[in-house]
């Protein structure tokens, strides 16, 4: 039987601080999958405008420790999202 997911497309608008960096006022588009498995498995997250970070892979997926080996059940959207925020001015 194959697995089901449920994909919601997430669009975020970014204002970073300092103004000067190159994410400055970015909208980013996001898409979360969460498996049957969430949330005891973190969802997958992937960018689809192109970014150019190096925690983001050239197919938009997300390097974030909190997605991978860190996650846990405790962490909601707004973890997530708050946890990609802080990620790219870095």
């Amino acid at each position: 039987m194959a697995s089901s997911h449920l994909r919601v497309p997430i669009p975020i608008e970014y204002t970073c601080r300092p103004d000067d960096t190159p994410w400055e006022g970015g909208v980013f588009r996001l898409v979360l999958e969460f498996s049957e498995d969430y949330p005891n498995k973190a969802p997958t997250v992937k960018f689809l405008t192109k970014v150019f970070h190096p925690n983001v892979y050239n197919d938009g997926k997300i390097c974030l420790d909190i997605l991978q080996n860190q996650w846990s059940p405790i962490y909601d959207i707004a973890a997530i999202l708050t946890s990609i925020q802080v990620l790219l001015p870095q």
